[in-house]
């Protein structure tokens, strides 16, 4: 993968978390489109894949806030399955809390939702 390829990957994902936390994407669109993002595409750096180790640490402010969306959505369950308190004993959350996971880390950021792709 070259650097307009990550580039245009980061962009898009950045776009499917800016249109769920803005309410133009519903969660279950999101995650069906994010789909695990960072981790299909190795950008953790756990194999020597498509993607350089040198790009990887030059889009990693980036890359590591992908990180932190798979990390906040983990425990995420469906509305109905959170109905039952066995799910929230566990620990799990319902769509509308995962979205204000994703509202948190766009603020952590320092970023408004409406712009979220950052200049490397």
């Amino acid at each position: 993968m070259n650097e307009g390829q990550l580039q245009a990957l980061l962009d898009a994902h950045d776009s499917l978390v800016v249109r769920c936390v803005g309410g133009d994407l519903s969660f279950t669109d999101f995650a069906r489109l994010y789909a695990d993002f960072p981790l299909r595409y190795a950008l953790d750096g756990h194999e020597d894949g498509p993607v350089s180790r040198q790009l990887l640490a030059k889009y990693a402010a980036r890359v590591r806030f992908h990180l932190d969306v798979i990390g906040a959505l983990s425990n995420v369950c469906s509305d109905e399955d959170f109905a039952n308190p066995a799910y929230a004993r566990a620990g799990r959350f319902p769509p509308s809390t995962a979205v204000e996971r994703l509202r948190a880390l766009i603020a952590k950021q320092g970023m408004g939702s409406t712009q979220l792709q950052r200049d490397v």
